[in-house]
């Protein structure tokens, strides 16, 4: 009998965590089973199997990168094949902690956010929301101060969405919001004209 090989086909070589990987194994010998046995470095969800697919979601909890290594066996007609292996890299999830200085401002002022993450390595990048106001940029960084004017009598609102990055691969969102308000406006009267003695009502 024939000696079977096994070729892989995969969907990725790295995946971020939570994601799912899909591979399928083929030979050129007719009737081929494949076994697979998993080894796994801080990931979940991949398991040994039998088939000629299989669709894993996996996850990696921690701080560091992980990866999965899948040994498959090719047998046909009772002759195993050549083990092959296939290493699959899990990128973890960076969280976000946010430190804003102020959630409201007077017209003019200026409000300054730091970012930090569980993972050493990532980025944030923030989205800015705003109407009438001048100074509010969308970025990225580990932290920003920005001055905010408007234009606008009855004050604004900026909101601004954070997302960490590690490595290509986006944790959760959060945002916040800074409320931009007027200040007070007194407008003068016009010169009046009154003789000596006389009472002058300003309102």
């Amino acid at each position: 009998h024939p000696i079977p090989v096994v070729n892989i086909t995969a969907n990725a070589t790295t995946l971020c965590s939570g994601s799912s990987l899909q591979l399928n194994f083929t030979s050129t010998v007719a009737g081929t089973t494949f076994n697979y046995q998993v080894v796994s470095t801080n990931v979940v969800g991949a398991t040994n199997g039998t088939g000629n697919a299989l669709s894993h979601v996996l996850t990696n909890s921690t701080t560091s990168n992980g990866e999965v290594v899948y040994a498959v066996t090719p047998i046909a007609n009772g002759c195993e094949g050549q083990t092959v292996y296939y290493t699959v890299n899990v990128t973890p999830l960076p969280t976000l902690t946010m430190v804003v200085s102020q959630n409201e401002i007077c017209n003019g002022e200026s409000v300054s956010a730091t970012f930090r993450s569980n993972i050493t390595g990532t980025t944030f990048n923030w989205q800015v929301q705003a109407n009438n106001v001048v100074g509010a940029v969308s970025g990225s960084g580990s932290n920003f101060t920005q001055n905010l004017t408007t234009t606008s009598l009855n004050g604004e609102i900026v909101k601004y969405i954070v997302t960490p990055v590690y490595n290509g691969c986006e944790g959760t969102s959060q945002e916040f919001e800074v409320l931009i308000k007027p200040r007070p406006v007194v407008y003068a009267p016009q010169n009046l004209a009154v003789c000596s003695g006389e009472n002058v009502l300003i309102n």
